[in-house]
């Protein structure tokens, strides 16, 4: 990465058992569950925008 151009990004988990949550049904064996949550949450045309944070 050319050091230059590259940003630290913080980021925040308020709520770890959500957290655990959802690693668990995107990460976890059960594919059917994956599945739904991606089918019903899972926006493809979302533009990800990335802030800069003042260090």
């Amino acid at each position: 990465m050319d050091p230059t151009k590259r940003s630290i990004v913080k980021v925040d988990i308020d709520d770890a058992a959500e957290a655990d949550k959802l690693i668990t049904i995107l990460m976890g064996d059960k594919v059917d569950s994956r599945r739904e949550y991606i089918i019903n949450y899972a926006d493809f045309n979302k533009t990800d925008i990335f802030q800069e944070m003042g260090v």
